[in-house]
């Protein structure tokens, strides 16, 4: 809006107090000035909005409406987003989506203040080598991101992309033609951080002989192992892990970060179900969380932890995002939140129901509510709230 006079900023505060968030999500499209204001806004420390990630998802991607659901309120919001029309969204960090077109073309978009970065296309030969249809290659194109700064705050930032065929990871930085990418066919790539200035994955490759240290005693499956990746996407193995393994259960890895110590959380999930929409899916029936702990330079050593205290977990596309409700009102910790991440999707349109919320104290998962449960072509995502 070119013309909107411009307000006073204690002004705007007061307008803002009785906001929803559909409004706050609005707010900075208005004016110059505004964006500021609800940053300051949402960046109080009593603000219950900046605190919890928002489930974000598309029931129609030729339209403008997007969903926008607080899992600590159970309320939906649906707000317009025009920069999202005709896109598929896999993965968010630091509060922005990674966006793929139908001419997959990639984009960062902020969609609070709309703010959006273009980045380079792939490569027709990379996407070929993934055996990508172009037609459907939005909906497959990304399994996860990461970036290692806020892009609303600084250009000194990495893109860091784990890609549908699983065993392609790449990079990019503002001022690169291209991605840097790497494919390992023998290293199936599960889940991405950057950790302490470095690119960590989990894989379910083992290199690792059984005596070595640092796997987890007293279970008898190894199941995987952790890396570190150089900048030329060589990896080196730092710490393998086991779990107990059952018949007609399978394991997905997640790695977080909280507060500077890392994590690894592993997903358990039972035999396949049979609907409709989701032919042999399997459904989530619990977590566990283990501490990585080091011990003399890169050795490291693999705690279980039975609770998480006071923190919240958000798992999924996004990179692993950390809440901490020692300061939130009514709202209790040792919880993980989860979206089904269509890791196992077969066709464009799936019943993404795998979603929920696991108590770590009583050890049980609870549905999330049917709100969510939409015949969506591509997965949900956690997003932070970020005006920048």
């Amino acid at each position: 809006m070119e013309n909107c006079p411009e307000l006073r900023k204690d002004v705007l505060q007061e307008l803002m107090e009785s906001l929803p968030l559909r409004d706050y999500i609005r707010f900075g499209a208005i004016s110059p000035s505004w964006p500021a204001v609800a940053k300051k806004k949402l960046d109080h420390p009593q603000n219950q909005i900046q605190k919890v990630p928002l489930l974000v998802f598309k029931e129609d991607m030729d339209k403008d409406t997007t969903c926008f659901f607080n899992v600590f309120n159970k309320k939906l919001y649906h707000t317009e987003v025009q920069e999202l029309r005709g896109r598929s969204f896999y993965g968010s960090s630091y509060g922005w989506l990674i966006t793929v077109d139908i001419n997959v073309d990639m984009y960062l978009l902020n969609p609070l203040s709309r703010a959006q970065i273009k980045l380079p296309k792939l490569h027709t030969t990379f996407l070929k080598r993934m055996h990508l249809d172009l037609e459907y290659a939005r909906y497959q194109l990304i399994r996860k991101v990461v970036l290692t700064a806020d892009p609303g705050k600084t250009s000194d930032y990495l893109v860091i992309a784990s890609f549908g065929d699983g065993f392609s990871l790449g990079y990019w930085r503002p001022g690169d033609l291209n991605w840097t990418v790497k494919t390992n066919k023998s290293l199936p790539i599960i889940d991405v951080i950057w950790y302490k200035e470095s690119i960590y994955i989990v894989s379910s490759k083992v290199n690792a002989v059984e005596s070595r240290p640092g796997v987890i005693t007293g279970l008898n499956y190894l199941i995987g192992s952790i890396y570190i990746v150089d900048f030329n996407l060589n990896v080196e193995e730092v710490v393998p892990f086991r779990m107990n393994r059952r018949r007609g259960r399978s394991f997905k890895q997640y790695l977080v970060d909280v507060n500077g110590d890392l994590f690894i959380v592993t997903r358990m999930l039972a035999r396949s179900i049979t609907t409709p929409f989701t032919p042999k899916r399997k459904i989530t029936i619990g977590f566990e969380v283990f501490k990585i702990e080091y011990q003399s330079g890169l050795q490291m050593q693999i705690v279980p932890c039975e609770s998480i205290g006071e923190h919240v977990f958000f798992l999924g596309c996004n990179d692993s995002i950390v809440v901490s409700t020692a300061e939130m009102d009514e709202q209790e910790g040792d919880l993980i939140y989860f979206t089904d991440d269509g890791s196992e999707s077969t066709s464009s349109y799936c019943r993404f129901e795998d979603m929920g919320v696991y108590n770590m104290k009583v050890r049980r998962r609870f549905y999330l509510p049917d709100t969510v449960d939409e015949l969506l072509e591509f997965p949900p995502v956690f997003v932070e709230a970020n005006p920048c």
